[in-house]
């Protein structure tokens, strides 16, 4: 009798065991895409840009477009337009300038439970077609036409990668799958800036924002997209 209660303990013990196991490679990191193909349209609420000299920014909404020819790594985010945009709790208005800066998102490696990807982390990378360009957000005091004084502060965003990107899959209610895209609070880029608000200089600032990725075919129809476990070769 006491053997049998020790084998049925030790099986207890393996089953246990095997289970953590499993489940620990059910939840393991893999590498991750974007897909599948298609034309992918980037929106989101509001953004938030806060240098270290706590001029805090705010937009209230941004817009840009990527195409995915095939299921990739990397998604390409051009178009770029942030409006809505202003400093010093609304009183100064701000444009961003994205001048030939484009925002390319890597979609890292994610957490995978039966074989669909929960959450990914990633980075995303600033890159610029034109040598030595840069994101510029301008600080006006009453605006940006001929009319106005010249701007208060300018800072200029260089090319870099930042971490600290998370992918969730979403499904609205008609059964669409589509991307969320959000920075981690805390993650600082690297900005310089000039003019007589900020003075003149380099410092980092921090970026926060959620955007949606929603995709839809050549036809304009809407079809999912989703960050799904690359496959080895």
């Amino acid at each position: 009798m006491i053997r049998n209660i020790k084998a049925l303990g030790l099986a207890v013990v393996a089953v246990l065991a095997m289970s953590a196991v499993a489940a620990s490679a059910a939840q393991a990191e893999v590498a991750t895409h974007f897909g599948p193909a298609g034309i992918v349209k980037a929106t989101g609420g509001a953004q938030t840009f806060t240098p270290e000299s706590e001029i805090g920014l705010n937009c209230e909404e941004v817009h840009g477009t990527g195409q995915l020819s095939k299921p990739s790594s990397t998604l390409t985010i051009d178009n770029i337009e942030y409006t809505g945009c202003s400093a010093v709790g609304g009183f100064f208005p701000v444009k961003v300038d994205m001048n030939s800066c484009d925002y390319t998102f890597h979609s890292g490696t994610g957490t995978v439970e039966e074989e669909k990807v929960v959450t990914a982390h990633g980075e995303v990378s600033i890159e610029c077609t034109n040598e030595n360009d840069s994101i510029s957000v301008t600080v006006h005091p009453f605006g940006d036409n001929e009319f106005n004084e010249a701007p208060v502060c300018t800072y200029h965003i260089g090319p870099q990668t930042v971490g600290g990107i998370t992918y969730h899959n979403e499904t609205d209610e008609t059964g669409r799958m589509y991307v969320t895209v959000t920075t981690a609070t805390g993650q600082t880029i690297v900005v310089s800036h000039e003019g007589e608000l900020c003075g003149e200089g380099e410092e980092h600032a921090e970026y926060n924002g959620m955007v949606t990725a929603l995709a839809e075919n050549e036809f304009n129809e809407a079809i999912d997209t989703t960050i799904t476990p690359t496959l080895e070769e």
